[in-house]
């Protein structure tokens, strides 16, 4: 509903509505690096989310490699060990990148990871747009 408030206390923010405490709990305009990286990560989304299958092909390894980036780290700062992620359809990892920035973000890792990831998914959404 564009321009309408989904309930009391939600949040527009450059990135969509956010739920009720999610902002603070979050942290999310005062952890350094938190807003460069959803930027970066929406970008790719919004960039790829509407890509048809026949679109995908010769890209979807890429994004994958993204995915996979990103659970390493949120792995790391939750102190779990890295394991693989699932392969699910091409036309679902718009949705696999948003998910897992998301729990990247919630785990609150140091400013330099957020960095050193928002480098690759910032250099993956400028070779998928050159390619």
């Amino acid at each position: 509903m564009p321009g309408k408030l989904p309930g009391p206390g939600w949040w527009n923010g450059r990135h969509g509505w956010l739920k009720p405490g999610c902002r603070e709990a979050c942290g999310f305009e005062s952890r350094p690096g938190h807003v460069t990286f959803a930027s970066s990560v929406e970008l790719l989304v919004r960039q790829i989310s509407h890509w048809t299958p026949a679109r995908w092909r010769g890209h979807a390894d890429a994004v994958r490699a993204l995915v996979q980036v990103l659970a390493d780290a949120g792995a790391d700062a939750e102190g779990l060990p890295r394991r693989g992620v699932p392969t699910l359809p091409d036309t679902a990892l718009a949705d696999q990148v948003r998910v897992l920035a998301a729990d990247l973000m919630a785990a609150h890792p140091p400013p330099d990871v957020l960095e050193r990831v928002e480098a690759d998914v910032t250099a993956l959404r400028h070779a998928l747009r050159d390619s």
